[in-house]
């Protein structure tokens, strides 16, 4: 019994920092962080997609035009496939990796200055601020993705023709 004791009197600070921690993260914003990554995944990924399957070379390697039978279902197989792809990290995970990094970082003393900085008024603004910014920033790189992923794949597609020629195939 005694031993049940002193091994919860050494616990109860670890399991007191573990709650302080998840009240941090949830302060600070990042589950809608996240969600919104993940939105602005899906959102780039639909334009990409939408420009993919107006190429002529994607008729050309499928098969499958705009109006022939199975395009409904080739848009399909693409929106599924990004849907899959801008899932690269859930919620859990990315909470695991700050709650790793303020666990190891921080002092209790540092997390509770944090929490009663992010329960203001001000705390709350840079909050909403972050969130603004993060998502114009998704935004940002979704679109410059999907430029680059298209002329990347003009480039490859190039060389691999190139390639397929000079072999004879």
């Amino acid at each position: 019994m005694r031993l049940v004791i002193i091994f919860s009197l050494l616990l109860m600070p670890l399991l007191v920092k573990a709650d302080e921690i998840d009240r941090l993260i949830k302060l600070t914003g990042i589950n809608e962080m996240i969600k919104k990554s993940y939105s602005e995944c899906l959102a780039g990924s639909s334009q990409l997609l939408s420009d993919e399957l107006k190429l002529e070379d994607q008729s050309k390697i499928f098969g499958i035009g705009p109006g022939q039978k199975g395009w409904d279902e080739l848009k399909s197989i693409y929106k599924e496939f990004y849907s899959v792809a801008c899932k690269f990290l859930s919620v859990e995970e990315a909470k695991k990796i700050w709650r790793n990094s303020y666990k190891n970082n921080l002092s209790k003393s540092e997390i509770n200055k944090l929490i009663k900085f992010y329960s203001s008024p001000l705390g709350k603004k840079v909050v909403n601020l972050d969130l603004q910014a993060n998502a114009k920033l998704q935004e940002a790189i979704s679109k410059r993705y999907a430029m680059q992923a298209y002329k990347a794949q003009r480039i490859f597609e190039q060389r691999i023709y190139s390639l397929k020629k000079r072999l004879g195939k």
